[in-house]
Parts: C-alpha cells; sequence; structure tokens
C-alpha cells in the first residue's frame, strides 16, 4: 500500500466504521435503484440477477448488524451524555432515528421478494419495483443524511476514548471478528 493511501477505518476507530457502513448502504441501496432502468418484466439478464443478490446479501446480513450497533451500543452511550433540557433536540432526533430503523425495514420487507425474483431469474412487475424502491432508497438517503450529519458528530464530539474502545469492541464481538479488523 502506498504511504499516502488512506486505510480503511477498523474497529479502533468505530465512528469512522459506521460513517464507512453508511457509505456501504447508500452503495447497495443506489444499486438496488438503478436495477429499475433495466427490463424486470422479462427474465433478468445474469448481471441484474448478481446485482439482486448483492443487494440481498447486504441487506440481509451487514445492515442488521449496523442497526445492532446504533441501537445496542452507540445509542445508549451517547443518551448518557444527553441532559434533557439543553439537549432536547439531539434526544428527540436519537429517538427518532431508533424509529426509522423500523420503517427502513418495512421498507426492505416490501422490496425484498421483489430482488428475490430477480436473483432468481423470474420476471417482476416493473411497476411494483419502481415504487417499493422508491420509498427505500427515499428512505434509508435520508436516514443516513440525519445519521451523519447529527449523530456520528454528536457521538464522535461527546464519547470518551474508553467508551469509543468499548463501542468498537462491541462491534467486533457482534461480528464475531478480532479487534484490528473491519466488516
Amino acid at each position: 500500500m502506498h504511504p499516502d493511501t488512506p486505510t480503511a477505518p477498523d474497529f479502533n476507530d468505530p465512528i469512522g466504521l459506521l460513517r464507512a457502513c453508511h457509505g456501504r448502504v447508500e452503495h447497495f441501496a443506489d444499486l438496488a435503484r438503478r436495477l429499475a432502468d433495466h427490463e424486470l418484466d422479462t427474465p433478468p439478464v445474469e448481471p441484474v440477477r448478481q446485482a439482486a443478490g448483492k443487494v440481498l446479501r447486504y441487506f440481509e446480513h451487514a445492515a442488521p448488524l449496523h442497526h445492532a450497533d446504533e441501537e445496542v451500543d452507540l445509542l445508549p452511550r451517547l443518551r448518557r451524555h444527553l441532559d434533557p433540557q439543553p439537549d432536547r433536540e439531539l434526544v428527540t432526533l436519537l429517538g427518532n432515528l431508533e424509529g426509522e430503523h423500523g420503517e427502513l425495514q418495512t421498507r426492505w420487507i416490501a422490496l425484498r421478494p421483489l430482488l428475490e425474483a430477480l436473483e432468481q431469474g423470474h420476471p417482476v412487475d416493473p411497476k411494483a419495483y419502481r415504487e417499493a424502491v422508491r420509498a427505500f432508497h427515499a428512505a434509508q438517503t435520508a436516514h443516513l443524511n440525519r445519521e451523519n450529519r447529527h449523530l456520528l458528530p454528536a457521538a464522535e464530539a461527546r464519547l470518551t476514548a474508553a467508551e469509543l474502545a468499548a463501542l468498537g469492541t462491541a462491534m467486533a464481538q457482534r461480528r464475531g471478528v478480532g479487534q484490528n479488523k473491519a466488516n
């Protein structure tokens, strides 16, 4: 690796790793959205099948781990630093973000069977796919924007080094990997 090449964040930088996860969520949500540009009412071509499979694997396996990182480990740690009055907006935001995870799951449940059909080589109703993926992509994008603009900076500003280390350890354990490896 070239000395000027930035290294990917690892569990020693849990906020950086969460930010990188957000980039992957965005990538796979965009990939799902781009599938709407293809012929979907006929058996899909192999690249469409493969892309549908990639989206399915990401949102079935990695995304739930990411939500657990936030709900089980990040949000409770951050809440301990908040005072309900002066931090009222942030307290409300954290509750809203956590609630949005349920909405994201609902949007995913609507999109998943369409992606499964595509991966298996079956045509789907293009209108149904476009509607499901539009709702899913819009919800993901809005959620990520709020987390990147407000949640992650608040965590960086308020969590102690020991809390960040504990967050990284919990994230690594959730994935069954060593402390220095990323997901």
